[in-house]
């Protein structure tokens, strides 16, 4: 498809995104040039029509006994569009939809980010959230994530210190805040490029700790595969290090804590917020390459918050 003067900046940026095979062609809307095989924010419509919301865990995953499905995303539509459970928000940044029938979990349809040469660390080129259907008010005191994930590859250049990939909010109002902890890659002091990566989980704000892979040493986020990303929260005592994390990637169980602070007197809030706000460091450095990320099959599911003690006067 020709790129005209009436391109939008947004499909130019995307023009390169999707190798021809990966996806299904499209026409553009009439009147307006548009990027074989993706879908816009300004887009009516989807790369699939969308299932039904899933409302249970799947054979073989880690979810807990007790824990009720209360999103899910399957990237059918924009967040905040179609059928999903739960409550989904997005703002328009650099953001694309396409099909890709090698996704496992629910395909075709996935959601895209794209870091463009040249992006500048402390930055992120999508937003994207997902919750309960109450919204952030419905605090969580556990909660299980499942996500798919794929780096398109051969390589990926990751951020100094981290690349940021996916926010839990906890601890914190809602309100002004839900950051508190995040999904990364850590690295050291310069950008690197490679193929494969460890992953942690990372806490700021009122909790400062970056928490690493305990169970298993190797680097087992590789590009250019899928890849099921699992994650178990539970909050702590007030006064007491005694919260729990455990995090698997394909099913293969890469962290255990059960030492955890997520809350105390200051910060009495449950669980509050999932953000796919993929931030590539921010310690500097510019990016010397373009990169993507493709998402699918977002669930979440878990318990309600329940007053531990401390004085805040919330619950469900």
């Amino acid at each position: 498809m020709s790129r005209g003067a009436g391109a939008t900046l947004l499909g130019i940026a995307l023009a390169g995104l999707i190798p021809s095979a990966a996806c299904a062609q499209r026409e553009a809307p009439e009147g307006r040039e548009h990027p074989a095989g993706l879908w816009l924010p300004n887009d009516s419509g989807g790369p699939c029509p969308g299932g039904s919301a899933r409302t249970a865990a799947r054979p073989g995953e880690h979810e807990p006994p007790g824990f009720t499905p209360f999103a899910h995303y399957d990237a059918c539509q924009f967040p905040g569009r179609g059928e999903s459970l739960g409550r989904w928000e997005t703002e328009r940044r650099q953001m694309a939809l396409m099909q890709d029938p090698e996704a496992p979990a629910s395909p075709p349809g996935v959601i895209v980010t794209r870091y463009g040469r040249g992006f500048v660390a402390g930055r992120a080129p999508v937003y994207w959230n997902g919750w309960d259907s109450g919204g952030a008010r419905a605090e969580k005191e556990a909660f299980y994530v499942s996500m798919w994930i794929k780096i398109v590859g051969p390589e990926f250049e990751a951020a100094p210190a981290v690349t940021k990939l996916g926010f839990i909010g906890y601890g914190a109002d809602p309100e002004s805040a839900v950051n508190q902890g995040f999904f990364g890659i850590p690295n050291g002091k310069q950008p690197r490029i490679g193929r494969a990566f460890q992953l942690g989980f990372f806490q700021q704000g009122h909790v400062d700790r970056p928490v690493h892979q305990n169970l298993e040493s190797r680097p087992l986020m590789t590009v250019g595969e899928w890849h099921h990303w699992e994650a178990v929260f539970r909050l702590n005592h007030p006064g007491a290090g005694d919260g729990e994390f455990s995090f698997w990637i394909d099913g293969r169980q890469l962290m255990r804590y059960s030492n955890m602070r997520f809350v105390d007197r200051d910060h009495p809030h449950g669980f509050t917020m999932y953000t796919w706000n993929p931030t590539w460091g921010g310690m500097g450095g510019t990016k010397t390459r373009e990169d993507r990320i493709l998402i699918d099959d977002v669930y979440l599911s878990g318990i309600p918050y329940r007053d531990r003690g401390m004085t805040s006067g919330r619950g469900e």
